[in-house]
C-alpha cells in the first residue's frame, strides 16, 4: 500500500502537510513498548515536527483546534429502526463516476473540495491497525487511512498529497461533521439508526464485531466470568451501549475519553477487560504479549440478552458524510454520499481494499470477503 502521504514535513507544493490537529492523550502505541505518553509530550512532539514545514500554509490547511469532548448522545436504537433495514436502504453509488483528477460536478462537494486542494478527514488515531501515528515517518496510517486516502485519490490525481487529517476521539466524530470540520471521518464508525439521524453514511465498508481483551490467565472466558469486575471501553461507542444492555449481574462498565486510555488501565490493572471492536483489540494484543482475546465472549450472554440476534455484535463500520452545509443544502451532500459509495464501490472491487487487509488486519486471519459480498447496496 501507498506511503509517505499524510505525514509531517514539507507539503507538496499547493498542498496541505497532511497532518492536523492534536493527537489524542495517553496514544501509547509510538514504540516497540507500550509506554502511555502525557498529552504535554505529545503536544510537543507534533509542534517540533510541524515546525519542520518549509512555507507557511493556507489558512484552511492550518491545524484545527483540538475539539471540545462534550457527551455523547446515547447511540441505542429507535425501536422503529432496524439496523439491517439502515444498512439495505444505503444510497446506490454515483454512475457514471467523475475520472479521478478531472472535472467534478459543477456546485458539487467534490468539486469544492478539489478547489481548496485537499480532503478534509476525521480519524481515530488511537485504534490501530485502524488507525495511528508512526512517529518515526511523521504519517497517519492503518486500514481507514487507506479508505480516506482512495476517497481523496477520486477527487485529485492519485499519489499526490491530498489529506489533511483532524485526530478526533470517539465521541467527537459527530462534532466534526456537523460542524463542518471535516469533510467525512473515517473512524471505525459503526453505521446506527440513531446516528443516521444527525449524519449521513456511506455503504460498509468493514464489519468488525464486539470483542473483549484481558490479561493471560487471569481466568475469564466469556463476559459473564467478570461479573463483579470492571470493564472498560471508549465513551459513546456502540460498545459502550450494548455493555449497558446486559442484563444483571453484569460487570461495573467504565467509560474512558478514548479506547488507549482503556489499555493504559488495563495494564496497570484498574480494570480488568476491555470492550471494544476485535479488529482495534487484535491491535492491542499483538503490541503486548501479556494480553489475549477472549474469543465468542459476548456470545451467551447476548443471545440471552436479545433473543438470539447475534447481529447486535456486529460493527459495520461506514465513512461518516454530513447531512448538509450550514446553508442546508442536504441534496449537495447526498450527491457526495453517492459519490463515496462509488469509491468504495471501486476500492473493494480492485484489489485495494484486499491489499490494505492483508498490510493491515492479517492478524485476525484470511481476508474475508469484502462487503461487496455481503450487503444489498453494492448490488444495486
Amino acid at each position: 500500500m501507498r506511503h509517505g502521504r499524510g505525514s509531517v514535513g514539507k507539503p507538496v507544493e499547493g498542498r496541505s502537510s497532511g497532518f492536523v490537529g492534536p493527537v489524542v492523550q495517553r496514544f501509547a502505541w509510538a514504540r516497540h513498548r507500550i509506554v502511555p505518553l502525557g498529552v504535554g509530550a505529545v503536544a510537543l512532539a507534533v509542534a517540533a515536527a510541524c515546525a519542520t514545514v518549509g512555507s507557511p500554509l493556507p489558512t484552511d490547511a492550518r491545524p484545527l483546534l483540538p475539539m471540545p469532548t462534550t457527551p455523547a448522545p446515547s447511540s441505542s436504537s429507535p425501536p422503529s429502526c432496524a439496523k439491517v433495514d439502515l444498512l439495505s436502504k444505503a444510497v446506490p453509488r454515483m454512475d457514471p463516476m467523475p475520472t479521478p483528477g478531472g472535472s467534478m460536478p459543477t456546485g458539487s462537494a467534490m468539486a469544492d473540495i478539489k478547489q481548496r486542494g485537499f480532503l478534509k478527514v476525521g480519524i481515530a488515531v488511537d485504534a490501530p491497525p485502524l488507525g495511528s501515528v508512526d512517529w518515526r515517518k511523521l504519517q497517519i496510517t492503518g486500514f481507514d487511512a487507506d479508505v480516506a486516502h482512495a476517497v481523496a485519490d477520486a477527487i485529485f490525481s492519485p499519489g499526490e498529497n491530498t489529506v489533511q487529517f483532524q485526530p478526533v476521539s470517539i465521541d467527537q466524530r459527530e462534532s466534526v461533521l456537523t460542524s463542518g470540520k471535516v469533510d467525512i471521518v473515517a473512524a471505525n464508525y459503526t453505521i446506527t439508526c440513531e446516528r443516521a439521524q444527525h449524519v449521513n453514511f456511506s455503504g460498509v465498508y468493514y464489519t468488525s464485531h464486539l470483542g473483549l481483551l484481558v490479561r493471560k490467565n487471569a481466568g475469564f472466558s466469556s463476559i459473564g466470568d467478570l461479573q463483579g469486575h470492571t470493564v472498560c471501553t471508549s465513551n459513546g461507542s456502540t460498545s459502550f451501549e450494548k455493555l449497558k444492555a446486559l442484563r444483571p449481574p453484569a460487570p461495573t462498565v467504565t467509560p474512558a475519553p478514548n479506547i488507549a486510555d482503556c489499555l493504559v488501565s488495563l495494564q496497570r490493572g484498574e480494570v480488568d477487560a476491555i470492550a471494544t471492536d476485535d479488529v482495534i483489540l487484535a491491535g492491542m494484543a499483538a503490541q503486548d504479549p501479556l494480553l489475549t482475546v477472549v474469543p465468542h465472549a459476548f456470545d451467551q450472554a447476548f443471545d440471552q440478552a436479545f433473543a438470539a440476534d447475534l447481529r447486535v455484535l456486529d460493527e459495520p463500520y461506514g465513512i461518516g458524510i454530513p447531512k448538509s452545509t450550514q446553508s442546508g443544502e442536504s441534496a449537495y451532500n447526498s450527491q457526495f454520499v453517492a459519490f463515496v459509495n462509488g469509491v468504495l464501490q471501486a476500492y473493494m472491487a480492485d484489489g485495494r481494499w484486499a491489499a490494505s487487509y492483508q498490510q493491515w488486519l492479517s492478524m485476525l486471519g484470511p481476508a474475508p470477503p469484502s462487503p461487496l459480498e455481503e450487503y444489498p447496496p453494492w448490488s444495486r
